[in-house]
């Protein structure tokens, strides 16, 4: 009977092993639900949705364009993990980040900088500003945060207004 007993125990905890291994196999999950007509940008960092048929030109700066490759965008754009955008304010970013704007030439018009969460939880800082390169103008809006040991900059910049594709970027945009 003891034999038995011990049997069955052994049993049980070999197929319980068996099942609690099963368990921990990783699987790559999609990481955002892309809204209809849209499409997810992945780079086991960051994620968001971005429009379907836009073309993904991967690069040290990830460009992606409509069909047209001219017009609005989205890049992604990442350094080494530091605090500065996390305590971005409007007045450290026209210490910071304005004059090098300019410098490349980026006028900027009308910043405005917030600390934010979208939906799922992801504190973001939102830099937006108007600016206008070769007599076009145009509207960008730069979602900053941290992701592992990198700070990302998702940048949408329109030249023709989209406030659509700007908040379904920032709602998707996970790490």
């Amino acid at each position: 009977m003891k034999k038995l007993i011990c049997t069955v125990l052994a049993l049980a905890m070999i197929i319980g092993s068996v099942f609690a291994f099963a368990a921990c196999k990783e699987e790559k999950k999609v990481i955002v639900e892309a809204p209809d007509g849209y499409t997810v940008y992945d780079n086991d960092d960051i994620s968001f949705a971005y429009p379907e048929g836009w073309t993904v030109t991967e690069g040290s700066v990830v460009v992606i364009v409509n069909p047209t490759g001219i017009g609005n965008n989205i890049t992604v754009a990442y350094s080494a993990a530091s605090d500065v955008y996390e305590k971005m304010d409007l007045n450290s970013f026209n210490e910071l980040l304005a004059p090098q704007l300019i410098a490349s030439g980026l006028p900027v018009n009308n910043p405005t900088v917030e600390q934010l969460e979208n939906a799922a939880g992801v504190k973001i800082t939102k830099i937006h500003y108007d600016t206008n390169v070769s007599g076009i103008d145009m509207a960008q809006t730069m979602y900053a945060l941290n992701a592992n040991s990198k700070s990302y900059v998702v940048t949408v910049t329109e030249t023709e207004a989209d406030p659509v594709l700007v908040q379904t970027v920032f709602e998707t945009l996970k790490k």
